[in-house]
């Protein structure tokens, strides 16, 4: 994921664009210390970081994928 999206609006939209496959290998990748670690020395803010991983959380559960609970953050309390 070098080539990020950089706003939240932007977030949404690649998020809600995967395909079921592809969606839970970009959500486990972003769900890891190294590119939440990228994505703070860019200066995304804690509360951004969040919501970016909880949109990833909220569209595995929309597709009826189960939400891996390990990783940076357990996404099945995101998905809330």
């Amino acid at each position: 994921m070098s080539d990020h999206p950089k706003t939240l609006v932007e977030w949404k939209s690649y998020v809600g664009k995967l395909g079921p496959e592809e969606l839970r290998a970009q959500a486990m990748a972003a769900n890891t210390t190294g590119f939440v670690k990228q994505l703070q020395d860019e200066g995304v803010a804690a509360a951004d970081i969040t919501a970016i991983l909880t949109t990833f959380a909220r569209r595995l559960s929309e597709s009826g994928q189960a939400l891996p609970t390990d990783g940076y953050l357990d996404l099945s309390k995101l998905a809330r």
